[in-house]
């Protein structure tokens, strides 16, 4: 107990993950294809950078407007409908083509370095679209033209419209601190607020902060870990105490109790002190992914986890022995037709440490490479993984990578 206590505490001090049951395979959706696993044996290409020119205008704080005084609401959404998640939602899977690499890319790869947000275009350039810098990382709308970030010393979020490029800003109340943007859910943003007396080892409150700047409140209490909107944005899952939560816009929080932790392979599995700490909502509604800590035959571990809402049971992927207590995975990413989720392990053993590949259905694993911040492309025939050298896109189907130039990924759309 007092070895995930230090656990926690250090990991929130850092300002930062229940397990989802996976289904077996047979409670799959039928348009989710398992994957089969190929093992790369290619080294990450160095292929040179694109050259991008340097900002003409340099970023500033000045001129931002001063955010309207926000209205604080306890139920400013509509009463939604209960979401149904008795079956899985249904995946539209397109049908696989061949196009070029550099037509994929131009659904959206964006990036952030040290001078501002990028873009890969449909002919494979990296084009800026915003010059930034002092910022914390942008979220992306749904429909890729905004971004809204937090920069230092504001008191308020940041939205840019990447098409007619507007300023604007939002505020959650004159005595709340916005410390954390984390998502768009439509035309609002979810957020982690604190009052004067309650920084610490959190992210703060969250609530969802509407274009008009009603801002609706989520948690009631501070919490460690990072949320997941529901894909249709009617619902919330955050981490709460080291259990889940999952708060219907428009009603109220309820707790998720776990009914059964089981292995990879379907086995039951004896954990102690199961937290979760970060949530992924899967595009089949029934699932939600979290990155886990738990106490098996006495060793701490960290893992991967996927809670089926239908039956609250919990199925972990891949536990392993941390490098250190004082970093906490992000969350898993899920791939949009198939029934890979894909992840990164901060794993002891270094030759293990990187992003992994699982599929769910079958629990096979591949490990990719030594990297962070894995993201699927919009059609899923690519991963773009964060490393030192630069942005690698890692191609499903041969194996092969593609460098880009370095930064922290932002999202691919």
């Amino acid at each position: 107990m007092k070895q995930l206590a230090t656990f926690l505490i250090l990991t929130l001090i850092m300002g930062c993950s229940n397990l989802s049951a996976a289904p077996e395979p047979e409670n799959i959706p039928a348009n989710l294809e398992p994957f089969t696993t190929v093992v790369s044996t290619v080294v990450p290409t160095t292929v040179p950078a694109t050259a991008v020119p340097t900002p003409a205008v340099d970023p500033t704080v000045e001129g931002y407007p001063a955010p309207p005084q926000p209205t604080i609401v306890t139920d400013g959404y509509p009463a939604p409908a209960t979401p149904d998640t008795s079956s899985a939602y249904p995946v539209e899977t397109p049908e696989p083509t061949a196009t070029p690499l550099v037509e994929e890319l131009g659904s959206g790869l964006h990036y952030i370095d040290d001078v501002g947000v990028w873009r890969v275009t449909a002919d494979g350039l990296t084009a800026q679209i915003l010059p930034l810098t002092g910022a914390s990382t942008p979220v992306l709308s749904s429909d890729g033209a905004k971004l809204a970030y937090l920069l230092e010393g504001e008191p308020a979020i940041i939205l840019y419209d990447t098409l007619t490029t507007e300023i604007t800003s939002l505020s959650s109340g004159s005595e709340d601190f916005i410390c954390c943007v984390f998502e768009w859910v439509g035309d609002a943003i979810l957020a982690g607020v604190q009052g004067s007396e309650e920084f610490g080892p959190n992210i703060g409150r969250l609530v969802a902060i509407s274009p008009n700047n009603t801002v609706t409140p989520i948690s009631s209490v501070l919490i460690g870990g990072y949320p997941s909107f529901h894909p249709t944005g009617l619902r919330v899952a955050y981490p709460e105490n080291g259990g889940v939560q999952i708060y219907d816009l428009g009603g109220e929080s309820n707790p998720v109790e776990i009914s059964a932790v089981t292995a990879a392979d379907g086995t039951p599995l004896a954990v102690e002190n199961l937290a979760f700490s970060t949530a992924s909502w899967s595009p089949a509604l029934q699932y939600i992914g979290w990155a886990v800590s738990f106490v098996q035959d006495g060793e701490f571990q960290l893992g991967t986890a996927i809670l089926d809402l239908a039956d609250s049971s919990v199925q972990i992927f891949h536990p392993y022995t941390a490098i250190g207590t004082e970093y906490l995975p992000p969350r898993p990413t899920w791939h949009p037709s198939q029934s890979l989720i894909a992840f990164e392990t901060i794993d002891a053993d270094e030759t293990q440490r990187g992003v992994w590949l699982v599929d769910y259905a079958t629990g096979e694993e591949q490990f990719i490479l030594a990297g962070s911040n894995p993201t699927f492309s919009p059609d899923g025939a690519h991963l773009a993984i964060e490393t030192a050298t630069g942005i690698q896109l890692y191609a499903l189907e041969d194996g092969s990578f593609t460098q880009f130039p370095q930064g922290r990924i932002i999202d691919w759309r």
